[in-house]
């Protein structure tokens, strides 16, 4: 399944406004089918190699939901799986 532009704008705008926007590097979104077989989102936030918990202002908990409220259509009721990835130093270089 294909995800929508303004669904992943809309995730990606969530991610930066629930973090301290200047460690993140990027937010990528894709369809997945989870452990147990349900559809699901798999969210990957990719921060600064150097980043640590503290910096990013907040924890996971309660994030879920705020994704879950901008989706829309298809994408209604799917659960986010959320990741934080620190970017190996040539990612950084790259982007």
């Amino acid at each position: 399944m294909e995800i929508p532009e303004d669904i992943r704008s809309a995730v990606e705008t969530v991610v930066r406004s629930w973090y301290n926007d200047e460690k993140i590097r990027d937010v990528t979104v894709q369809f997945w089918v989870d452990d147990v077989g349900d559809d699901a989102l798999k969210v990957h936030v990719f921060v600064d190699p150097d980043t640590k918990r503290e910096d990013l202002g907040r924890t996971t908990a309660g994030l879920h939901g705020e994704i879950m409220d901008v989706l829309t259509g298809d994408m209604k009721g799917l659960y986010p799986y959320t990741r934080l990835i620190p970017m190996r130093p040539e990612w950084c270089a790259n982007a």
